[in-house]
């Protein structure tokens, strides 16, 4: 029995239909063939791209979140010569000593002696006493003068002095920075301060002080290298 149009025209249709998805898929192959290999795409579901992006994402906080500590423990820590802590040189006198960090009169600081440049000190410390002694006192209305006794000073933690000596010291640390740099050694942790710097600076430039107008207290240091320094 002869078949109707409308039996034909669908069995068109479904001709056509089958051999646009070959047709299709022959495309995709076709497309997907690389270096030899004929790749077989995996698309996934919404549920495993949502998956894909969490665990990204939690990799991502992740990384964040060790970075900003490790940082944070940078900055609390600060670059060290000796890997020390930053009490290195002790918390008073006897500390420092049995540690066996040295003294500088000049900063008034204890630091490690790997960061004592002896060098540069005896030359400040011999060209400012050729000019006139350095002076410190043990009272705010400074008039107890204390004696050029470095045994003696080392042993008073508090102590004040003239405008002279703060700008010596300044200057004094400026060419210990030059010279730790030029010579690849590490300086005390205070000096690599870029406030300290700063607060220098002002203290040169300022042309209304007083004679007697510093106050010293005593600094217990480590020792930094400031190529190793960050500044913010």
């Amino acid at each position: 029995m002869p078949r109707s149009s409308l039996s034909a025209e669908s069995d068109n249709q479904s001709l056509l239909s089958q051999n646009s998805v070959e047709s299709g898929i022959g495309e995709k192959a076709q497309q997907d063939v690389t270096y030899g290999y004929c790749l077989r795409r995996f698309t996934p579901s919404l549920d495993t791209k949502q998956l894909v992006v969490v665990a990204i994402a939690t990799i991502i906080a992740a990384l964040a979140l060790a970075t900003l500590a490790l940082e944070a423990l940078a900055l609390r820590l600060g670059p060290s010569s000796d890997g020390g802590s930053i009490n290195r040189c002790g918390s008073n006198t006897e500390e420092a000593l049995a540690l066996g960090c040295k003294f500088d009169a000049i900063n008034y600081s204890w630091q490690p002696p790997e960061c004592f440049h002896e060098k540069v000190y005896k030359r400040y410390w011999d060209l400012t006493r050729a000019q006139g002694a350095l002076k410190w006192y043990a009272d705010s209305n400074f008039t107890k003068e204390l004696p050029q006794d470095i045994e003696l000073l080392m042993h008073t933690p508090h102590v004040w002095s003239e405008h002279r000596l703060h700008v010596v010291h300044c200057l004094y640390d400026w060419e210990l920075m030059h010279y730790a740099l030029s010579m690849n050694k590490p300086v005390p942790e205070f000096i690599s301060r870029l406030n300290h710097t700063v607060h220098c600076a002002d203290t040169a430039l300022d042309q209304h002080y007083r004679i007697k107008d510093t106050v010293i207290k005593a600094s217990h240091n480590r020792c930094v290298m400031l190529a190793q320094v960050k500044v913010d």
